[in-house]
């Protein structure tokens, strides 16, 4: 098993299989890991074996920085491989993990930006000006983030048994299936009753998504 390719001993589908079921991982971030490794695979070569392939981490993640790919793109890419061998040394695929005594490289994160008070006024003044028939939701879901600072994608699980409307806490499930319990402003209860009404009745989401998506980006 030790002298198996790359591609050869479905160690790569085997491994997201590990992480989206055994690990809890959402679907987007699997869909990730498996991009990344294919991307490491097409680069080494789908005919190495993982031992072989595995003295070619380090140049390959250097030549990454060498073509401008960002700090952060490097850090996941690192944090994926890192993961794929330690999983392939669990299970019999590789002797060792050649990424295991280095740590990940660091990101420096750039400012953040927020909107002003005033900012987020406009915006929500112009989706109540909105004739548009889920301009309810969207003023919902707008004050739902602003009033409790969750992530999109936490709102985008929402349902609307997570609210407690007279306690006035969500609570929202994060990466990796974790859950976290959020108090809010009495002043967001009307605003989600009023989101709540205007729900399409088949749908078990607090903010159905305008595509059918549970991501953020067909949730705005």
């Amino acid at each position: 098993m030790l002298n198996k390719t790359l591609e050869g001993n479905n160690s790569r589908p085997a491994f997201i299989e590990h992480k989206l079921y055994l690990r809890g991982v959402a679907a987007s971030s699997a869909y990730t890991y498996d991009r990344h490794l294919r991307r490491f695979i097409r680069a080494v070569g789908p005919r190495k074996s993982l031992g072989k392939a595995g003295k070619l981490l380090v140049p390959f993640l250097l030549e990454m920085g060498r073509h401008g790919h960002s700090e952060a793109y490097r850090a996941k890419m690192f944090g994926v491989l890192r993961d794929f061998y330690r999983w392939a040394c669990e299970n019999g695929h590789a002797r060792k993990n050649p990424l295991a005594q280095l740590k990940r490289p660091k990101v420096h994160e750039a400012e953040r930006k927020f909107l002003t008070i005033a900012q987020v006024n406009r915006l929500l003044a112009t989706i109540r000006r909105s004739r548009l028939y889920h301009a309810r939701r969207d003023h919902a879901l707008v004050c739902a983030l602003y009033y409790t600072w969750a992530r999109v994608s936490e709102m985008c699980r929402a349902r609307p048994e997570d609210f407690d409307l007279e306690r006035c806490t969500v609570m929202v499930y994060g990466k990796g299936g974790k859950q976290r319990q959020i108090p809010f402003d009495p002043q967001l209860a009307p605003i989600l009753r009023a989101g709540r009404r205007a729900r399409p009745g088949s749908s078990p989401m607090m903010f159905p998504a305008k595509a059918y998506t549970k991501s953020r980006c067909g949730v705005l």
